[in-house]
Order: C-alpha cells, then structure tokens, then sequence
C-alpha cells in the first residue's frame, strides 16, 4: 500500500492500543521491552500466548515490539488482532488527550504552505491531471481543486519527512488517499477506469 495510508493505518492502530498494551502489570516481557530488548520481548510474549492463551493486551504488547524491530506487517497482525478480539476497546480512543493544541496545528498548516514546489512537480502534477482527462475510461478527469490537494499533501508529506522541498515522490505517495475517490467510471464497456496505480505507472515522471 502507499506509504501515506501505512503509516495513517499504524499511527491510529497504536493511538487504540496503546493504553490497552499497558494494562497488565510489569512482567519480564515488559522488562526486557522496557531495556529495549525487542527480540527478548517478543520471545517472552509469544510464550505467554502459547501456555496461557491470546489476549488482547498481550497481542498488543506484542505488536509494539514487533514494530520496534522493523517487522511492520507482523505488528499490525498482532494490532488487528487485539482490535477483533476486543473491539470495544475502541472506545478508549476518545479518553485519549490531545496531542496538539489549535494554535501548534494552525502553525505546521502554515509551514506546509512554505514547502518548495519546483516547476517540475508542477508540470508532474498537470500531466497527471491532463492524463485522467483525456482517458475514455473516466467519467470526467480531475479537477483543478485536485490539483490543489495534490500539491498541499504533497508539501505536507515532505514536511512530515523533515524536507523543505516536495518530490515526485511525494505526490505518488498521497495520490490515492488524495484522488483514488474522485476517479468515477465513465460506464463505456469497452474502457475500463485505470486506478490510482494505473495513472502513476502510465505517467512518467519530468
């Protein structure tokens, strides 16, 4: 998937399980996770699972530590997992605090806006535009305030990644959160809608 919807899809699995990762008391996997032993940790919890049995806060724990050595896909099994379990702790998301205050995220919008769009990007971001247009297989192309969104999450990606210039590379990464929606087939059988895939692959970058 794009790395804007994995990193969206993890950032809200662990804004749910964080408090439930921590409800049972200290253990040894805890220790060894607490010292950073992530390997040791996941060692310990999957113990745990196989004498005494799945748990949503063992799956959890166990997710956390997964992700902190790398392996991403095995962790957001474990958080799926714990979610199914017990969906309702879902529900903790709303006693969570807030992360930022207004006034912080008014400020980071600003500097979004301040991120480089060099000419080139611009042409990238109209020849993806002009190519949806032109497509028998789309209802109508995207539209210019798509072009808008485009540029600003691509800014606002570079941004997250701690740049001052946004890259083709940017607008590929948030073009299907960005535009997948908007892409409605024309209904013609003999053309078929191209994807947000399609449209990246068919367009080569300046």
């Amino acid at each position: 998937p794009p790395r804007y919807a994995m990193k969206t899809f993890a950032l809200l699995l662990l804004c749910w399980l964080a408090p439930l990762a921590a409800a049972d008391a200290p253990g040894a996997a805890e220790t060894a996770y607490a010292k950073g032993d992530y390997a040791g940790a996941v060692e310990l919890w999957s113990k745990e699972i196989r004498a005494e049995g799945v748990t949503a806060a063992r799956l959890a724990a166990l997710g956390n530590a997964e992700w902190r050595l790398g392996r991403k896909g095995r962790a957001m099994v474990c958080w799926e997992r714990a979610l199914l379990i017990e969906p309702e702790r879902r529900d903790l998301l709303q006693d969570l605090p807030a992360t930022l205050d207004p006034q912080t995220l008014i400020d980071l919008q600003a500097q979004v806006r301040t991120v480089h769009t060099a000419p080139a990007l611009i042409d990238y971001l109209i020849a993806l535009l002009q190519y949806t247009r032109e497509h028998r297989g789309l209802r109508h192309g995207l539209s210019p305030r798509t072009g808008l969104a485009l540029a600003h999450a691509a800014q606002a990606w570079a941004l997250i990644d701690g740049r001052r210039s946004a890259l083709p590379e940017d607008v590929q990464a948030v073009f299907a959160a960005v535009a997948g929606h908007r892409l409605v087939a024309s209904g013609d059988r003999g053309d078929s809608a191209p994807t947000a895939a399609d449209i990246l692959h068919a367009v080569p970058i300046p």
